[in-house]
């Protein structure tokens, strides 16, 4: 399997997001993957150092590309592009603020796409509690002080572990998780 670099770092978030599926060295796309992959550089470049007009115009060009390319092949899964630019393609959707109609298509797009292991279930578990009040899997808070983070509002949060369990995610114990959340992004 050929190497795979490590490419997001959700600012904020606990975990690196990326597998190293063999998918991701024999995607079919590689023209489309590589297209992702110099959205996903420039608007890494637009963060450092940050500048809020250059991170603006560079979500609006990369939202407005994905748009076209999910209107005329879909979703970027993990057999068309590979995992690195799959997820890629998913940080993009999840840190742009500005489109949230476009965020809860890319969810509702994804959903059925995690069962059959072309979606990383730990990006589309990001992206849903981002996009729905209460969350659903605990990934989404906020920091209330140095080293203290509390996740938003959960629905049923005695079986978020169930939830998580069905895409495959490390369990939670909200206490512990809050806690080491809030050492890493809290500062």
């Amino acid at each position: 399997m050929a190497p795979v670099r490590v490419v997001h770092r959700y600012a904020g978030a606990v975990a690196m997001l990326a597998f190293a599926w063999a998918a991701s060295a024999a995607a079919p796309d590689p023209k489309l993957r590589e297209e992702i992959r110099k959205m996903h550089d420039a608007h890494q470049e637009a963060r450092n150092p940050y500048d809020a007009q250059r991170i603006a115009a560079t979500e609006e060009r990369n939202i407005a590309r994905l748009k076209e390319i999910v209107s005329s092949r879909g979703w970027p899964t993990i057999s068309m592009v590979g995992e690195e630019a799959a997820s890629s393609a998913w940080l993009l959707v999840h840190q742009s603020q500005r489109d949230p109609q476009f965020q809860l298509k890319v969810v509702a797009l994804m959903e059925p796409l995690v069962a059959r292991k072309e979606v990383n279930p730990q990006v589309y578990a990001y992206l849903y509690d981002r996009t729905h009040k209460p969350q659903r899997y605990g990934t989404q808070g906020s920091c209330l002080a140095p080293g203290v983070w509390q996740p938003r509002e959960m629905e049923d949060p005695q079986r978020v572990d169930e939830r998580r369990a069905k895409l495959k995610l490390t369990p939670v114990v909200l206490k512990e998780y809050a806690l080491q959340v809030g050492a890493q992004s809290c500062k």
